[in-house]
């Protein structure tokens, strides 16, 4: 016949301690706890499908290179004020900014008692006569076409940073390589025929 609720050896479905195996994930009674003594910790039943991955196996990290190994690049050393290949030096660079910014945002870095521009090869450093002039000129309208027009002059992506104080002295930009013959050309070597 039908089963009602609450009938047979477990009535209302009730999970009692020491019940059939899979109550809880225990076959059979607890042993008799002995008076002043921990019982250990049961162990874990295995984990279920669709639960935590178990931990992958480690192995053993690759040995650190020796520091002969890796000699330190020479493009992470700070190059001097104006020596990087390809930067014009401020008062070239601050001429090719006009048509890159706004007319008032040019008139600050176009005045050198306001401001003044030096690279260090690593980044570009403005440097601003005051607070109020710092928080003038470090805005993207200003640092964004700066870094541009230097990433497009050495080929490389360099910061902008604006400070306040006095721009350290800059050092003759580096010479551009001249093609030889027009340079003996313009020396008046006139020992050449052209056939």
């Amino acid at each position: 016949g039908p089963v009602r609720p609450g009938a047979g050896p477990n009535p209302g479905g009730v999970v009692r301690p020491g019940g059939p195996a899979g109550a809880g994930g225990r076959a059979g009674p607890r042993p008799p706890a002995v008076p002043g003594r921990r019982a250990a910790p049961e162990p874990r039943p295995a984990a279920a499908k669709g639960s935590r991955p178990a931990p992958k196996a480690q192995t053993a990290p690759d040995p650190a290179p020796s520091p002969r190994e890796e000699p330190a690049p020479a493009a992470q050393q700070p190059a001097p004020q104006g020596a990087a290949e390809g930067w014009p030096g401020w008062p070239a660079f601050r001429e090719r900014l006009k048509g890159r910014l706004a007319v008032s945002d040019y008139s600050f870095i176009s005045n050198p008692a306001m401001a003044e521009g030096r690279f260090d090869g690593r980044q570009i450093t403005l440097w601003a006569a005051n607070d109020f002039l710092r928080d003038m000129l470090d805005r993207p309208a200003i640092t964004r076409p700066m870094a541009e027009l230097c990433q497009a002059l050495t080929g490389a992506v360099h910061t902008v940073a604006v400070k306040v104080g006095q721009a350290p002295p800059e050092a003759a930009p580096a010479p551009a390589q001249a093609d030889p013959l027009t340079e003996f050309l313009a020396q008046g070597g006139s020992n050449i025929t052209v056939e």
